[in-house]
């Protein structure tokens, strides 16, 4: 049998050491991929909004209505926000063609969610129209309540 001290020290450690590793970097439990769906793209050159980079969480179909039309030509898709959300990145403008703006990758962590862009510019040596473009994307990812953090990665493509 084990002695009464070392029982209760035993039974502390089980009680208590699953909560203070929890805060211990490498000991949460590894991101989920979250499914996501695009919903609406472009180049942004047939309007005048989008002229700020931006990288957004819309959570309300209001919100959503005026921000997708603001930006497209068609009318926006019926989404369930009781259900979804959405993301939208945006570039701002930009002097030329060749520029683009995507969600890559979206991963649900235990604290948080992490949505991964990928932003892409024409390099020097491109030789692209010279017309001002404002390229968006809007995707859609299940609801959550968590915090939404935006990485980015810029991935400039020389030309030959």
């Amino acid at each position: 049998m084990i002695p009464l001290p070392r029982r209760i020290t035993v039974l502390f450690l089980c009680l208590f050491l699953p909560a203070c590793l929890a805060g211990i970097p490498g000991t949460e439990r590894p991101p989920e991929r979250l499914a996501f769906t695009e919903i609406g793209s472009g180049d942004g050159a047939e309007n005048l909004e989008g002229a700020d980079k931006l990288l957004t969480v819309i959570r309300e179909a209001d919100v959503f209505n005026t921000a997708y039309q603001a930006l497209t030509a068609s009318p926006p898709p019926a989404i369930d926000f009781r259900k979804h959300l959405v993301l939208l990145v945006r570039m701002g403008t930009c002097g030329s063609t060749g520029y683009s703006i995507e969600v890559a990758d979206v991963r649900d962590h235990e604290k948080y969610v992490e949505v991964h862009v990928i932003s892409r510019a024409p390099g020097r040596s491109c030789i692209n129209a010279l017309a001002l473009t404002r390229p968006y994307q809007f995707v859609k990812i299940p609801r959550t309540e968590k915090e939404i953090i935006f990485s980015e990665t810029l991935i400039v493509t020389e030309c030959e």
